[in-house]
Parts: structure tokens; C-alpha cells; sequence
């Protein structure tokens, strides 16, 4: 909307947009698309072009806080849509998708965005909690892919059971980490489930309580 808009309306947005808590997945879905598109257009060019360092512009400080906010609710209520939240912070409150963002402009929007969302608590547990598992998701992806490049072959491929049991069996193998290997391809693929364990846990595809985490496990095993 215009700046005229914007100031009309900005004391009641924060309270307006709070719906993105909503109980309905297509008030939230509306609500955080509508956040991301009004920070891109007001906010953003300000924050990469302007003179004024690392800041958000003060009358919409409340956008990131709010996304940081709903990122913490939604993936440790196990809603889902965090992955898509994620995706918003990143191409639009942060300029990924911004031709003409480069890595200082998009260094000064991230800076932006983290001051905002850890000057409030609830946002600043949002942010954690997706800087985190950032962290941890990378890492786990990492080992998977050490192990799969010494093995050269699906490094758990040789545990697929018969028939459409292919996820069961992989499920089986992450839940039991404790087992001892009898040999080095019964280490590499304890390892290997371990890696995915660590994968699961901290993606989006397992947190949705509607979602199908075995088939995502089907298709990490035969990578």
C-alpha cells in the first residue's frame, strides 16, 4: 500500500496481522504472504539503500518480530507451514530474491532483521529456535553426504527390506541407533540413520502433524 495508507492504518496493522496465529492453515498462509509482501515494499529498499545502518524502519520492526513469533509457534506446536514462513524471511525480508541485493545489501537486511526480531522475547525465540535447527540441519546434512560420497552407493540400500516395506525398514533403522555394527557397512549405515535421525528432527517435511515423514526417509535412503 501507499505511505499515506501505511500511516493510516500502521497502529492497527500489528494487531490486524496477529492473525497469523490463527487456528485456520489459509488465515495464517494469507496473513504471513501479506506480511512478507508489505516489509518487502516499504521496509526493505529502505533498509538496503538507506543511510541509516542495520535498522529496520521503526514503524515496522513489528513485521519481523511477528514472523519470528509465528516460526515458534508453528513448529513447536507441529502446525506445519514453517518451511514456508522460512522461505518468506528469506526471499522478501531479507532480499534473496532482490536482483539487485547483493551480499552487503543482504548482509545490512539480515542484520536488520535479526536486531528487530531480538528485541522482543517472543520473536527472539522464533529466531533461535530457526537459526538452530539451520545449524543443526547443515551439520546433519554434512555427515550424510561424507558418508555417501566414501561409500559411493545409497549408504543404506543394502538394509531395504522386500516389497513396500522400504520406509518401515528405514524408520526401523533411525529408531535404533543404540545397536552394535557387526561389521564396517553395518557402522556406516548405523551412522548414516543416525545422520537422517538428526535430518528429521529438524526438518519442516516431519513437524507437520498431517505430514508423511517416510517418505521423505524413502527418498534420502535411496540417494
Amino acid at each position: 500500500g501507499s505511505a499515506t495508507g501505511l500511516a493510516l492504518l500502521g497502529s492497527a496493522l500489528p494487531e490486524i496481522f496477529g492473525r497469523i496465529l490463527d487456528k485456520r492453515p489459509q488465515v495464517r498462509e494469507a496473513c504471513a504472504e501479506a506480511l512478507a509482501a508489505l516489509y518487502e515494499a516499504r521496509a526493505l529498499p529502505e533498509v538496503l539503500e538507506g543511510e541509516q545502518l542495520w535498522q529496520a524502519p521503526a514503524d515496522l520492526r513489528w513485521v519481523p518480530q511477528l514472523l519470528c513469533e509465528a516460526f515458534h509457534v508453528f513448529a513447536q506446536g507441529r502446525y506445519g507451514y514453517s518451511a514456508q514462513i522460512e522461505e518468506l524471511i528469506e526471499q522478501h525480508l531479507i532480499g534473496c530474491s532482490s536482483l539487485s541485493a547483493d551480499a552487503p545489501r543482504r548482509a545490512r537486511a539480515l542484520a536488520a532483521f535479526c536486531g528487530a526480531a531480538l528485541a522482543e522475547e517472543r520473536s527472539a525465540k522464533g529466531l533461535a529456535l530457526l537459526l538452530a535447527r539451520k545449524r543443526d540441519a547443515n551439520a546433519a546434512l554434512r555427515r550424510y553426504l561424507r558418508l555417501r560420497v566414501a561409500a559411493g552407493a545409497p549408504v543404506l540400500e543394502f538394509n531395504r527390506p522386500a516389497g513396500n516395506a522400504a520406509a518401515q525398514g528405514t524408520l526401523q533403522v533411525q529408531a535404533q541407533p543404540q545397536q552394535q555394527p557387526e561389521n564396517n557397512c553395518g557402522e556406516t549405515a548405523m551412522a548414516a540413520a543416525l545422520a537422517l535421525h538428526e535430518l528429521a528432527r529438524t526438518s519442516p517435511a516431519t513437524e507437520d502433524r498431517c505430514g508423511r515423514p517416510e517418505a521423505l526417509l524413502v527418498h534420502l535412503r535411496a540417494l
